[in-house]
């Protein structure tokens, strides 16, 4: 009887012995990921605040005269005959 309770002791006190060693490994690695994070935080905040004064706050940013393509957004209610689209988006075309 008392042979079971040792082996199953030692059976359990080896188990929490590998997991107390994983863990404590475990918490060394998230130390170092979290470490790098930060680092890696500090970093950008530092790059975007260098970035935010060479534009200047608030000023939009714009491509190079004649070297940017426009973007245009439009919404059209699809219950229009598809010819009828194809001359709207051709007009908007023409006046570009």
């Amino acid at each position: 009887m008392t042979g079971d309770i040792d082996r199953d002791f030692r059976g359990r006190s080896g188990y929490l012995d590998l997991l107390i060693a994983t863990l404590t490994e475990h918490d060394k690695n998230m130390d170092k990921h979290l470490n790098k994070m930060d680092k890696l935080s500090q970093n950008l905040n530092k790059l975007l605040s260098e970035n935010v004064k060479k534009e200047g706050k608030g000023s939009p940013s714009h491509p190079p005269d004649g070297k940017g393509d426009s973007l245009t957004y439009l919404r059209i209610k699809l219950n229009r005959p598809l010819d009828e689209v194809i001359r709207i988006l051709e007009a908007l075309k023409k006046e570009e």
